[in-house]
């Protein structure tokens, strides 16, 4: 594994998106329903994607740790006092071009249980969705964390070996710096 393998296979952090749970998967089983990836590794990105990295390489600046949730993301700029909209982000747009092909972005949708994947939608001050039945006490802080540790462990166990194939397939490009404004679309050939 070259230098840039090295790099991603240990990160400073990843960032972890929910995505939806699909309907067919009870509570009680695992689901692909969330979407990892390294911000500070990424190539060149689309606007979208490229400012959720920025803001997810400041919070980890400021917060530490090495997984980071995508809703951490979304306190973290209701704390400084702006949003994604704000911010002129749309944060769905930024998950849709990590998720197309076409980019040199190493991902990877992890296995998690429903309790985890509740946990990864919701916000830290507002630990219980308006939808949730009456009674649904809020969730501790620490099933909070403890769902981030389970998740790092099983990065930590998982990660190397997707980077380790991912760069013998030759679909890992090297890091690049930030400056390039990149079209959602992809790169304008000439």
């Amino acid at each position: 594994m070259g230098d840039t393998g090295v790099q991603l296979a240990l990160p400073p952090f990843w960032l972890i998106h929910a995505l939806t749970w699909p309907p067919r998967i009870d509570q009680w089983s695992l689901a692909r329903a969330a979407l990892v990836w390294v911000p500070s590794a990424a190539g060149p990105l689309p606007r979208a994607a490229r400012d959720v990295r920025h803001v997810a390489e400041v919070y980890h600046q400021v917060h530490s740790g090495n997984v980071v949730f995508f809703s951490d993301l979304d306190d973290f700029l209701d704390e400084e006092g702006t949003s994604w909209s704000e911010r002129r982000t749309d944060p769905r747009l930024a998950l849709d071009q990590l998720l197309d092909d076409e980019l040199t972005v190493p991902i990877l949708l992890l296995p998690i249980g429903w309790h985890a994947h509740k946990i990864l939608t919701e916000s830290v001050r507002t630990s219980v969705d308006p939808g949730d039945e009456p009674g649904d006490a809020p969730v501790p802080a620490w099933h909070r964390e403890a769902v981030r540790r389970a998740i790092a462990l099983q990065l930590a166990a998982d990660w190397p070996a997707h980077i380790q194939r991912l760069s013998e397939q030759g679909r890992l490009a090297p890091p690049i710096a930030d400056d390039l404004d990149i079209p959602a679309n992809g790169p304008e050939s000439g």
